[in-house]
């Protein structure tokens, strides 16, 4: 029997055709694009993509409008910003409202890149691209992180398909979402979305200088139930995932700036520098001013 098109398929269900069984797509109708096949949809109103199953991985996000999105039997709301990991043989379809659009875009790859890129960096993490969970967990961007990724999306449409650049993407994507090394990745199947958007967004300055009222507020949950969660689900307090950040980011300052040391202090939110001594000694076995001579000796 001959396998349809992506095109074939959306076109069809545009037109109201109901398919008679699920639609099951193979790699080897993206085969002639290369290692990978990018693209952005423009979904008209009332565009009914019945669900589907296939052999690959895909990353998608909705970069405008929104739309039902239904996965392996789980249904949600996507808006612009939002993006899933999907795995493959994950059985999906969306939905738009009959009187507005969306746009999204859409990333395909055959799973031995997914494989490759688990095994060589993402072997003890067991959450890896979605885990073993009924649904992947929906991830939103900010501004930021949309402009990011729409920008190594188009640069990505020009590397004609190579191997290279479709590694290249999703090493940057995996850290763009801050799951490279993330602390957090491991408890990812037991992790509500809005935990997972915190622990991502507390590395950045504007909010780890707050401190755990910033991490509380990213949540928008209450202190105590933050913090009886983070103990539940990663073993650890509100307290140490935002001073893991802040010393993160002092560590990158210390081996990439000249800043002063009371800067650096100031600067991830610790107005004490003997504070920030005694944080940064009890993490990292050694004083920063250590740290910081140790590293530049090793580069002459």
């Amino acid at each position: 029997m001959r396998r349809h098109s992506i095109y074939e398929y959306s076109t069809a269900a545009v037109q109201g055709v109901a398919a008679m069984k699920l639609r099951q797509y193979h790699w080897d109708i993206m085969e002639p694009f290369g290692a990978y096949h990018c693209v952005r949809h423009f979904y008209g109103p009332g565009l009914h993509e019945t669900d589907h199953g296939h052999d690959f991985a895909e990353v998608f996000w909705v970069e405008k409008g929104a739309m039902r999105h239904t996965i392996n039997g789980s249904e949600g709301q996507l808006t612009a910003g939002d993006l899933v990991l999907i795995r493959p043989n994950d059985i999906h379809g969306l939905r738009c409202p009959a009187n507005r659009g969306a746009v999204g875009v859409n990333v395909a790859f055959p799973r031995e890149v997914l494989n490759a890129i688990r095994a060589q960096y993402f072997s003890a993490a067991p959450a890896f691209w979605g885990g073993e969970q009924v649904a992947p967990p929906v991830v939103h961007l900010d501004k930021k992180q949309r402009a990011r990724l729409s920008a190594a999306v188009d640069e990505l449409a020009l590397e004609k398909g190579s191997r290279f650049g479709i590694d290249r993407f999703l090493l940057n994507l995996l850290h763009l979402l801050g799951l490279a090394g993330s602390r957090s990745a491991a408890h990812a199947d037991e992790m509500p979305v809005w935990l997972q958007n915190a622990c991502r967004k507390i590395v950045e300055p504007v909010w780890f200088v707050k401190g755990v009222p910033g991490f509380v507020e990213l949540t928008g949950k209450t202190n105590e139930h933050v913090s009886r969660l983070c103990r539940k689900i990663l073993g650890r307090q509100p307290t140490q995932i935002v001073n893991d950040a802040r010393l993160d980011y002092a560590v990158r300052q210390l081996v990439l700036s000249d800043k002063s040391l009371f800067r650096i202090s100031l600067d991830c939110g610790i107005a004490s520098l003997p504070h920030f001594h005694r944080l940064f000694r009890e993490r990292f076995g050694l004083s920063p001013r250590k740290y910081r001579a140790r590293h530049r000796a090793m580069m002459g």
